[in-house]
């Protein structure tokens, strides 16, 4: 851990100086260090940096859910005003992960019916908690699923044939 404290001379630093967020975005408080009387915060696009209500060096950033897979990073410009003497900057670094891809998998690999057709109950471990199954469109007149919590429950009709059929 390194420990560091300000002169006198002219400077804008953010505490920290680098955020790392998940995918999800968030929120991180974050201060300001200065010794000059006035400087602007330039955040734009997915991160916003408001002061916080009542406090002059206290700022509370807002990070927006990162939709895509790959990490990535914006740099907030803590600047002194335009024409300012000494012009004094510094820089808060955010770095967000990029999103993961949905990890599913069933405690069976396949489900197998006998003539007469049933339900089947299978359990399912998702990473996400909005997971969604569906049946292929050949095989929904003769099999349906439905879902319930880590629960997908498939039911196969009657089969008359004389070779067997498959549904995804």
């Amino acid at each position: 851990m390194a420990i560091e404290q300000m002169g006198n001379e002219p400077m804008i630093v953010a505490n920290p100086d680098t955020v790392r967020i998940d995918a999800a975005g968030g929120t991180v408080d974050i201060e300001v260090l200065s010794t000059v009387e006035k400087y602007n915060v330039n955040a734009g696009g997915w991160v916003k940096m408001e002061p916080k209500e009542g406090e002059t060096d206290k700022y509370l950033l807002s990070v927006e859910a990162n939709p895509t897979l790959n990490e990535r990073s914006i740099g907030i410009l803590l600047s002194t005003p335009y024409g300012a003497t000494p012009f004094v900057n510094g820089r808060l670094t955010v770095i967000q992960e990029g999103s993961v891809l949905a990890k599913i998998s069933t405690d069976q690999e396949k489900v197998n019916f006998k003539t007469e057709g049933g339900e089947i109950t299978v359990k399912v471990n998702s990473s996400w908690e909005n997971w969604k199954a569906e049946v292929n469109e050949e095989a929904q007149e003769w099999c349906s699923i439905s879902t319930e919590g880590d629960v997908l429950k498939v039911n196969a009709t009657v089969s008359e044939l004389e070779t067997d059929r498959t549904a995804m």
